[in-house]
C-alpha cells in the first residue's frame, strides 16, 4: 500500500475486507462439529477454534484503547483528513499480518502467550460459542470503520502495547486488525480444506476413484 492514500478508499477497502471475512466464518463453520473445529493438522497446529478464539483473545485486549480513542477523538470534534500518511510503526506492525501478493499468510509468527489459546486451556474448545463471539466482535470493528470517517485518522492515537509504551495512528491500528482477522481466518480456512480433515476425502482417494 502507498505511503500516502486517500483515507475514504483506505477505510472503505477495510471496511470490504472485514465483511468479507465475517462473510467466511458465517458461511463455512457454524455447522461443523465439535470434532471439526477441534481438529488439528499437527499436535503443534491450531484448530479452527483456536484460530478464532486467538482472535477474541486479541479483540478483547485492543479493542477498549481504540474504541476510547475513537470516542476521545469524536468528543474533541475531530474533523476527518482528505488523505492518511501511515507511521513507521504502525505500518511495520500492520505489514506483518497482510498477505502477500498471493494471497499467501507470510512467514510464522510466534504469538504472545497471553494471545495463544494453546497456553490457555488444553481442553476442547467450545466452537460454537467462539464463532458467535468472533461474529459479535466482527460487528464491533464495523463501528469502528464508520466512525473512523468522521474524524482524523493520523492525529487520533491509540496505545500500542505490542511494542511497549507508545501510540500509533488510529488508521494503522484499523489496519492491523483487519489484516490480522484476514490471517487467521485464512489459517482457519486451510485447516477446512486440508486432505485429512474430517470428512474430506484426501486428494489421492478423489484419484483412485476417478481412474477406476
Amino acid at each position: 500500500m502507498p505511503k500516502t492514500v486517500q483515507t475514504k478508499e483506505l477505510l472503505a477497502d477495510l471496511n470490504r475486507l472485514n465483511k468479507r471475512l465475517s462473510e467466511i466464518i458465517a458461511r463455512d463453520f457454524p455447522n461443523l462439529s465439535s470434532d471439526q473445529l477441534n481438529w488439528r493438522a499437527q499436535e503443534d497446529e491450531w484448530s479452527i477454534a483456536e484460530c478464532l478464539m486467538h482472535l477474541n483473545y486479541v479483540a478483547d485486549y485492543y479493542f477498549p484503547s481504540t474504541l476510547n480513542a475513537i470516542k476521545n477523538a469524536k468528543a474533541k470534534k475531530s474533523k476527518p483528513q482528505e488523505k492518511f500518511t501511515r507511521g513507521w510503526l504502525g505500518h511495520r506492525y500492520a505489514s506483518k499480518f497482510r498477505l502477500n501478493l498471493e494471497n499467501q499468510i507470510k512467514g510464522r509468527i510466534e504469538s504472545p502467550s497471553k494471545y495463544n489459546p494453546r497456553s490457555m486451556s488444553s481442553s476442547i474448545l467450545d466452537g460454537k460459542k467462539i464463532i458467535a463471539d468472533f461474529l459479535e466482535k466482527q460487528q464491533v470493528i464495523d463501528k469502528m470503520l464508520q466512525d473512523a470517517q468522521t474524524i482524523n485518522l493520523q492525529k487520533t492515537r491509540v496505545h500500542a502495547a505490542f511494542w511497549g509504551l507508545v501510540s500509533i495512528q488510529l488508521g494503522d491500528m484499523l489496519k492491523v486488525l483487519v489484516y490480522h482477522t484476514e490471517r487467521h481466518s485464512v489459517q482457519a480456512q486451510r485447516i477446512l480444506y486440508h486432505d485429512y480433515f474430517p470428512g474430506n476425502l484426501p486428494l489421492k482417494d478423489l484419484l483412485s476413484k476417478k481412474e477406476a
